[in-house]
């Protein structure tokens, strides 16, 4: 990884903060614990900012939020309900204080602080772009991976296979 080029770790992220989301439409599917957000969808947690046209969200069932004494969770845990994954789907856009990062298509592993975009991915800091197929970016460790693959395009709009990346040296005063 190259410095200053990744997604830099938001000194604020804590995937144990509330997610607020925002749509135009919300479709519940109480029984298989899924929430289908649709229409000019925003997911805001901390400073970190996720827009897509459709997201769907997994979140913890009762059953799932048992006490460590193997007793059934009461009401309240139930009220407590959890996410553990997002899919996003159709302009998806990444925003953090510092770089952006964008794709077809995505998911967010809530449990294991990763994000996954796919599609045309392009990710920016500043004046450096970086292109390809996928991008895996981790909060906990800070640690991003852009994959080629056959649909990275070259400058010609091209498939080449390759992660394309255009670093801009900070101009001095």
């Amino acid at each position: 990884m190259l410095p200053g080029v990744a997604l830099a770790q938001s000194k604020s992220f804590d995937s144990k903060q509330p997610i607020e989301i925002t749509s135009d439409q919300l479709e519940v599917h109480q029984a298989e614990n899924v929430a289908i957000f649709t229409g000019n969808v925003v997911a805001i947690q901390n400073d970190v900012r996720l827009k897509s046209d459709k997201m769907t969200v997994y979140y913890t069932s009762a059953e799932e939020k048992k006490s460590d004494s193997g007793q059934a969770a009461t009401q309240a845990d139930a009220a407590k309900q959890t996410i553990k994954k997002i899919d996003v789907d159709g302009n998806v856009f990444l925003a953090t204080p510092e770089e952006t990062a964008s794709g077809a298509r995505g998911n967010y592993d809530v449990e294991g602080e990763e994000i996954h975009l796919y599609e045309n991915v392009v990710l920016t800091r500043g004046a450096n772009t970086l292109k390809g197929s996928e991008l895996t970016y981790n909060f906990a460790s800070g640690k991003s991976i852009i994959t080629g693959g056959a649909v990275a395009e070259d400058a010609a709009g091209k498939g080449t296979g390759r992660v394309r990346a255009l670093f801009v040296p900070d101009k001095k005063q």
